[in-house]
């Protein structure tokens, strides 16, 4: 990567904000659809708006992604593709992309579309953003927790460009692992809807008063602009898609501001970085909430991260410090007229390489009593209305006395500069083949494949919950999670264990939620390491929770079968095919699917005849997590355990919630308040006959676990638990 070239990225939630970011110096905005966008709530763009603002910023030689960074059901997979058709066509310079499935379709429908990894897939590693390469994406923007050490590491590979957020609001999860706002109130993170649950008050176990444990601070790195460059990132990333124009401008133009310096300094050769003056570091400052820091740029996560007593805003956050009216920098057109009695006027605009002429259509005639002025020719020629013009005059001859009516030349003018506009425009038009978007509508063949036999899965999080399921004869295989186990040797007991019970079961190990392969190695467990991955391939396979674990096991010999965990959504058919063509076995649904979407995705995948060793299951018992994140509860709260455990937080209504540290991995998982339960939705289960059942296990004793299992298979007739259905009957938007 050159490091003398960084890409300064504005939010752009309406097009006074793209105004502003042109206006500001950005080199390049990012901005939502009307549809398929993860910021449902800001104004966003409809096609034709997104058409004008492509244009737009290609005549001023700037660049426009799109976010398309949402899960996307069965049926919004093909409208997905059919409406970024035109805009593909006009030159959309890149897409932000979330869904697997959407990565696999963009390849095969628009191979010469660049795809950015958008920070919703949470990737974390060298290994996972090598294997998202093959899909042809050009860009990952990691996962917001990585520190800078941890960035240069995948920016050394000079593989691929990695665009980091340097400034605004942070999440408290790990981006695209949290469903707290969807079990909360069905505002689904990962389609747009976030409610922001995490800003909200509550009490920590031990504590007699409420305070903001899941609000982070507002991120700033206006004072580390050299060590980003000098990481090797290839974009600063600036939060905001919901924020104003005057917001965009201020912080925009400051970036702007910095980084040109340095680097102007890295011509010079100058050793120096240079200094933001606290006239600049407070006018940023009251655009944010009371207090900024710098992330997890430099630390793994900690207390001083979380505002903790206040996580509003500034009271100066919503003045106007902005120009009234944004200035952006427009295209410079040189023009020249003739105009001469008896021949048609000649009008030429040329800009670039780009050089259009025009006649009017009717010859110059004899002014018999208003002759043209010069004033008013060459103002009426120079008017540019919306576009970012900037007409000066090389060349105007106007006879006297001639004449031509005022719309002939206003058609002149708009005729020229529309042709101008379209030479200009032409080198960034594709025109995508006839079957593009055909080929995603073609039925896969093969014949119609379905498994009758239903293999129910449990996972447990104890000795004591293994030995409760060990010799249940409806349970065909048992994931035992990672953290609990010591050495090899205990691995080796509950295989023996599972293939000798009473009905032999599969014995399969589930991995962490999120491991950064390229951090702190004390937070890489020793499951990971090349001797357990041995004794692993001695199991009858693993449960995969991220794209990083499934690249990282495939490069380090593990032969057995891989399952996608239910936060490795495989929200589609097409991202099943994305599992598949990776290595991996079989997945558990994403846990925000209705139904009737997982009955859709089921029908397209038994037409597939590839797909018929692909094993599916749905959750049908767990207790959900919220969230996936690297802050500590019980570190920001009482200090590190440096033990993994549970702790309880309470909200403001009263209901309680478990938090586990997993000290292993070094991260936490919030989860739910009651389990999700379907024991009540038997009839509909059974109608996807290609799926198995996956019950999991996290604190629930051997009598609870008898009676949850006993519901599903008719031995229990009650109920004694609290429990949600979650979004098996409503979905998500």
């Amino acid at each position: 990567m050159d490091r003398r070239k960084v890409e300064i990225l504005a939010p752009a939630g309406s097009f006074e904000c793209l105004e502003a970011a042109m206006s500001a110096g950005a080199d390049a905005v990012y901005v939502g659809g009307d549809q398929f966008s993860a910021r449902a709530y800001a104004h966003n763009f409809d096609q034709d708006e997104l058409i004008r603002a492509i244009d737009y910023v290609h005549l001023l030689g700037r660049k426009l992604y799109l976010t398309v960074n949402i899960l996307l059901k069965e049926s919004e997979m093909q409208p997905c593709l059919d409406w970024l058709l035109p805009l593909y066509e006009q030159g959309l310079d890149a897409v932000i992309v979330q869904d697997l499935g959407l990565c696999k379709a963009l390849r095969e429908n628009f191979p010469d579309l660049p795809v950015h990894a958008s920070t919703q897939m949470s990737i974390a590693s060298y290994a996972g953003m090598k294997l998202l390469k093959d899909y042809g994406i050009k860009r990952v923007i990691p996962a917001r927790e990585l520190s800078l050490d941890e960035i240069e590491k995948l920016t050394s590979s000079g593989e691929m460009e990695i665009e980091a957020f340097v400034h605004g609001a942070m999440c408290y999860a790990y981006s695209g692992k949290c469903l707290f706002s969807s079990f909360l109130g069905n505002r689904s993170g990962n389609r747009g809807r976030c409610a922001q649950p995490c800003r909200l008050s509550y009490r920590n176990e031990g504590d007699h008063d409420s305070c903001y444990w899941l609000s982070m601070q507002d991120l700033s790195m206006i004072t580390r602009i050299p060590e980003l460059i000098r990481a090797g990132v290839v974009s600063f990333k600036i939060e905001g898609r919901m924020k104003s124009a005057d917001y965009v401008y201020t912080v925009t133009s400051l970036y702007r501001k910095y980084t040109d310096l340095y680097l102007k300094q890295l011509e010079n050769d100058s050793a120096s970085d240079p200094v933001v003056s606290q006239k600049d570091l407070n006018l940023l400052a009251s655009y944010s909430r009371t207090l900024t820091g710098s992330g997890y740029y430099d630390r793994r996560n900690g207390p001083s991260m979380i505002t903790k007593n206040d996580p509003s805003f500034r009271a100066g956050s919503k003045e106007n410090k902005s120009p009234s009216r944004f200035v952006v920098p427009p295209v410079h057109v040189s023009a020249s007229v003739l105009i001469r009695e008896g021949v048609p006027a000649r009008l030429s605009y040329s800009a670039g390489n780009a050089k259009i002429t025009v006649s009017s259509r009717m010859p110059v005639q004899e002014a018999l009593k208003a002759p043209l002025r010069y004033e008013d020719v060459t103002d009426r020629l120079s008017r540019t209305d919306r576009d970012p013009f900037c007409i000066s005059w090389s060349h105007a001859e106007i006879e006297e006395k001639s004449f031509l009516p005022v719309g002939e030349l206003n058609q002149m003018r708009r005729f020229a500069l529309k042709s101008l506009k379209d030479e200009l425009l032409l080198a960034y038009k594709r025109k995508a083949s006839l079957n593009a978007c055909e080929r995603a509508r073609e039925a896969v063949e093969g014949d119609m494949c379905s498994k009758e036999d239903r293999e129910v899965h449990v996972l447990v999080s104890n000795h004591d919950q293994f030995e409760a399921v060990i010799h249940n004869t409806h349970i065909t295989e048992i994931s035992v999670e990672s953290s609990w186990l010591h050495d090899p040797n205990q691995l080796d007991s509950l295989i023996r264990m599972a293939h000798r019970s009473d009905r032999p079961k599969k014995l399969t190990v589930a991995l962490p939620h999120m491991v950064r392969f390229d951090g702190q190695t004390d937070f890489v467990p020793e499951v990971f390491d090349k001797e357990w991955i041995e004794y692993l391939n001695r199991t009858d396979g693993v449960l995969i929770r991220s794209i990083d674990e499934a690249a990282y096991m495939k490069e380090n010999g593990l032969t057995v079968p891989m399952k996608a965990d239910f936060l490795l959504y495989a929200f589609n058919s097409a991202s099943v095919r994305f599992l598949a063509e990776n290595g991996i076995d079989g997945c558990c649904y994403p846990l925000e699917l209705h139904h009737k979407d997982i009955r859709d995705t089921e029908y397209e995948i038994m037409r597939d005849v590839s797909l018929s060793s692909f094993e599916r299951e749905v959750l049908v018992y767990g207790f959900v997590p919220r969230m996936i994140s690297a802050q500590c509860i019980k570190k920001n709260s009482s200090g590190c355990a440096h033990s993994s455990g549970f702790s309880t937080m309470t909200d403001r209504k009263g209901e309680k919630f478990r938090v586990q540290n997993r000290c292993d991995s070094c991260y936490n998982i919030l989860y739910n308040s009651v389990p999700v339960s379907l024991h009540t939705r038997l009839a509909a289960l059974k109608e996807l006959n290609g799926t198995g059942y996956r019950f999991d296990f996290t604190t629930e004793s051997p009598d609870l676990i008898r009676e949850v299992l006993g519901l599903f298979t008719g031995e229990c007739e009650t109920c004694s638990y609290r429990y949600t259905k979650g979004h098996w009957d409503k979905g998500i938007l």
